[in-house]
């Protein structure tokens, strides 16, 4: 089985995030400048078109909800003072302030533990930890609905905000947004003047969503004295094309009735080809097309009840003879002949588990 990682597309994302860190996070020279007008509210707009430009498309379809939680006030001396419910960071603040704004990396980790402290947790820190995100994370002091790719929330005091974005799943995928810290008001590109309309990006992390493939057999006469009845299947899932799965399934039936193999971890929205390739000597197709197509659907539904894409194929017995057979996993190596392949019986699970034998063949080896 061959399946596409998405490497580039997560080290893109810490890029990304990176980026992020540097243009949202409070200038290094912003605690050395006097403001003159620390009453004066601010706006936060946030543009989710302005991200990564392969993104930025799919994103502006999108709904995403943006939490603002205020961390600090602000003085006319520019420092900032942390509120009664962060009062625990008030130490690592003070210290980012005193050696002039710090690193990206100090910014960071102050947004993490700023929004620890809010009980927010993505799904993949939440695994990492080991712990569940939060049921009832703190109340936002204010939030941004983004449709179209902007938001804009106006009215702010003055200060130091946590910038939380939830997960937003669109149809063929999964984004996760790093958590970071802006002040309001904020100096402009070159430190000249405050700027008490920002706007900042979105800088997501994407990964696939996957779906799964049902493929059902119904068979409508048995003889037991031919032995078990055996179907194989070729399968290809092919997405924005490149090929993300490719596999021989095999399906053994000892009655009468209707199986299914479920083949799950396949990206959504992949064009999937299901052959019928064998079906022994003594069974036929008698309904549903030889080779089938289907699109991948996102594993649950709008409601939340499980999904799967279906094929379906029909047989019976058609009095002849028929022998055994066998059903090989082919996977691509680096050997002299190209191709390794595994023997499996009775395999009703995708990922071919019960192996019983391993040899090499040439490349033009097939399921006999």
């Amino acid at each position: 089985m061959r399946t596409r990682c998405g490497k580039r597309g997560w080290l893109r994302a810490v890029l990304a995030a990176a980026l992020c860190l540097t243009l949202a996070s409070p200038q290094m020279n912003l605690f050395a400048q006097k403001v003159e007008e620390t009453d004066k509210t601010c706006s936060l707009t946030v543009d989710a078109a302005g991200s990564d430009e392969e993104y930025a498309e799919d994103l502006k379809k999108a709904e995403i909800t943006v939490k603002l939680y205020q961390i600090a006030t602000i003085t006319g001396t520019g420092r900032h003072k942390t509120v009664e419910r962060f009062e625990s960071l008030e130490q690592d603040l003070e210290k980012i302030m005193d050696e002039g704004g710090s690193t990206a990396a100090a910014w960071e980790d102050l947004a993490q533990k700023a929004a620890k402290t809010m009980g927010l947790r993505n799904e993949r820190e939440a695994a990492e930890e080991q712990k569940e995100p939060a049921a009832e994370p703190g109340e936002a002091d204010q939030t941004i609905s983004v449709t179209d790719g902007s938001g804009t929330v106006s009215n702010l005091p003055a200060g130091m905000y946590l910038v939380w974005t939830d997960k937003v799943q669109t149809g063929a995928y999964e984004y996760l947004f790093q958590p970071y810290l802006i002040a309001l008001p904020n100096r402009d590109a070159v430190g000249e003047e405050w700027v008490y309309d920002v706007t900042v990006n979105l800088k997501p992390e994407r990964q696939a969503r996957y779906g799964a493939l049902r493929i059902t057999k119904k068979l409508e006469n048995y003889h037991a004295d031919k032995g078990d009845a055996m179907f194989i299947f070729q399968v290809e899932a092919v997405k924005d094309n490149e090929t993300v799965y490719s596999n021989v399934v095999q399906l053994d039936m000892t009655k009468a009735g209707t199986e299914s193999i479920l083949i799950e971890k396949i990206p959504v929205g992949a064009k999937v080809t299901v052959t019928e390739i064998y079906s022994g000597a003594a069974y036929e197709l008698t309904a549903g097309e030889k080779t089938q197509v289907v699109e991948i659907p996102p594993r649950k539904a709008d409601d939340g009840t499980e999904q799967s894409a279906e094929v379906s194929f029909t047989n019976d017995y058609n009095g002849k003879h028929f022998g055994t057979g066998v059903v090989n996993q082919f996977d691509s190596t680096s050997n002299a002949h190209g191709w390794t392949w595994k023997k499996i019986v009775k395999n009703q699970v995708a990922d071919s588990q019960g192996v019983e034998e391993e040899q090499e063949h040439e490349n033009e080896n097939a399921a006999e």
